[in-house]
């Protein structure tokens, strides 16, 4: 019987395995009896350990299996939780940069509104410093402005008046000398009637004088001389008044106030507040006081 030898397969790398040193002694020494069994209990046991093998390959395959989907699941979780790091960062970061964008957003308005204030300030310090000489220029022209139009309306008045009172001044003139030429002509009639009175009483006193009665003659005399004191008195003080008058509308100022304008005129040498119409009134009223009081002298 020829000797085989069988070889041991190796399950796990699936190589043959070579007869060990005791089975090749066994065969060598003729132990071919139990060849059969020994093939067969080789046999069997090859099958056990084929199935131990199997089992504690499935065993294995399901453990790295495990371990494979526990190592996935452990990498799925550090996968997820970087993601999870990785997202609440980027969270994070649009938080910071929104916060950023918004303190930008602030400090951009803040800016726009203190560049506007500033320019507000600029201007406002530009009209006070730089244009208060253009505005005192301004105030000082409207005050010309005022003074002129004040100046204006004065003057026209002034001239108004002015040519008022001058042509008022002239009426009463005219009065006044129509007056005075009436009282003169009145005084005149009344002094050529106490003339005539005189005379008459005189050529009685020439008629007494002749029958004898030459003690009257003194007052004969007396009433003729206060007669001509009279008369020459009445004269130089109408005279008198008439220059006084018309030096006084001469002296009337171009520039007359308009209370003077009115009518009111201060006289040389008079008091303050003496009218044009008091002083004809006083011009027609001398001559007549003076010649009450020549009638009560020549009365005597």
């Amino acid at each position: 019987m020829p000797n085989f030898t069988v070889k041991d397969r190796n399950y796990e790398t699936y190589n043959y395995v070579g007869a060990t040193a005791k089975e090749i002694d066994d065969v060598e020494m003729g132990e071919s009896d139990n060849t059969l069994s020994s093939i067969l209990v080789r046999a069997m046991q090859r099958k056990a350990r084929r199935r131990e093998i199997d089992q504690a390959m499935k065993i294995k395959n399901l453990e790295e299996t495990k371990r494979k989907l526990e190592e996935e699941k452990r990498r799925c979780k550090d996968e997820r939780k970087k993601q999870e790091v990785k997202l609440r960062e980027m969270k994070e970061a649009h938080r910071l940069r929104l916060m950023r964008e918004e303190q930008w957003r602030e400090r951009q308005i803040k800016l726009a509104r203190q560049t506007k204030l500033a320019d507000e300030f600029q201007k406002m310090t530009l009209i006070r410093y730089y244009f208060q000489g253009f505005k005192m220029l301004v105030e000082i022209n409207r005050s010309n402005q005022r003074k002129a139009k004040y100046h204006y309306r004065q003057r026209i008045m002034q001239k108004a008046f002015s040519k008022l009172v001058i042509n008022k001044e002239q009426e009463q003139l005219w009065k006044n000398r129509m007056a005075s030429g009436f009282h003169n002509v009145t005084l005149l009639n009344k002094f050529f009637f106490i003339w005539k009175e005189v005379d008459q009483f005189k050529r009685d006193v020439s008629s007494e004088k002749t029958d004898g009665y030459s003690s009257s003659t003194p007052r004969a005399e007396s009433s003729k001389a206060v007669f001509v004191v009279m008369e020459v008195d009445v004269t130089r003080f109408a005279d008198a008044e008439t220059n006084r008058r018309k030096q006084s509308l001469v002296s009337l100022p171009e520039n007359a106030s308009p209370s003077r304008a009115e009518g009111v005129a201060r006289i040389p040498g008079g008091e303050e507040g003496t009218t044009t119409e008091g002083l004809g009134r006083d011009a027609s009223e001398g001559p007549r006081q003076r010649h009450s009081a020549g009638l009560l002298s020549t009365n005597l």
